[in-house]
């Protein structure tokens, strides 16, 4: 953001019992001072009659502040994309539609061509989206759930993380283009860690961080599918 401020989004909603906070909330909170700017949430009319969003991911479309949502409800299994602007002194909810399934990994936006989303589904498989449209379904990506997904630092790979502690790199060509009317597969596969994996980081050089949930950090190299670097904490 041009000035540099921190979006944070809950990743539940409240239980429906409480009063003082209902819905998840979108707060941008300035990171040299800890000064919390705005928080809005999205709550009552951005949904159905009394349904609560809680807000696990955000994405934002390059050069706007517009930002692609992703969460579910009270009712766990309803998911939603919701497509809002994040502003200095409030949020504006547009429009919302539910999901084929609840997105673990999160919804990005292609930071290329900026009409493309993808999302990470629980089921392990992937989605593509162009203009709203569903254009592209990767059945099993992962053997479970994706939980986590970036792209690299050149936005040439989408990198994926999943529950079965696997990380694969797809062509980002490969997910938008029409004329592939074969099984997208990914081009590079790694397989250290023992458990999920639960944050990438892309990295300048070609290069990308891994972190799971056995305690390793796994430092990757794109281009030849090396492994750098193995942190045990």
């Amino acid at each position: 953001q041009k000035e540099r401020l921190l979006i944070i989004s809950t990743s539940k909603p409240p239980p429906t019992t409480t009063t003082t906070s209902t819905g998840g909330a979108v707060a941008q909170i300035c990171p040299r001072t800890g000064t919390l700017r705005s928080s809005s949430r999205l709550q009552g009319g951005d949904l159905q009659k009394n349904q609560q969003l809680g807000v696990k991911s955000l994405s934002f479309f390059p050069r706007e502040t517009l930002a692609i949502a992703h969460g579910t409800t009270d009712k766990k299994a309803d998911a939603f994309a919701v497509l809002l602007t994040v502003r200095k002194d409030s949020t504006t909810v547009h429009w919302k539609c539910r999901l084929p399934e609840p997105m673990n990994g999160g919804l990005l936006v292609s930071p290329t061509t900026s009409r493309h989303i993808v999302g990470g589904g629980a089921s392990g498989c992937l989605y593509v989206w162009e203009g709203g449209a569903l254009i592209r379904r990767v059945a099993n990506a992962h053997y479970r759930e994706v939980s986590c997904m970036s792209w690299s630092s050149d936005h040439r790979l989408l990198i994926t993380g999943g529950a079965d502690g696997m990380v694969h790199a797809f062509l980002q060509i490969d997910l938008v283009e029409h004329s592939n009317a074969t099984a997208v597969s990914p081009i590079r596969t790694w397989s250290r860690h023992q458990l999920g994996v639960v944050a990438l980081v892309p990295l300048s050089g070609g290069r990308m961080a891994s972190a799971g949930q056995d305690g390793l950090l796994v430092l990757m190299e794109l281009s030849s599918e090396a492994i750098l670097i193995t942190l045990q904490l």
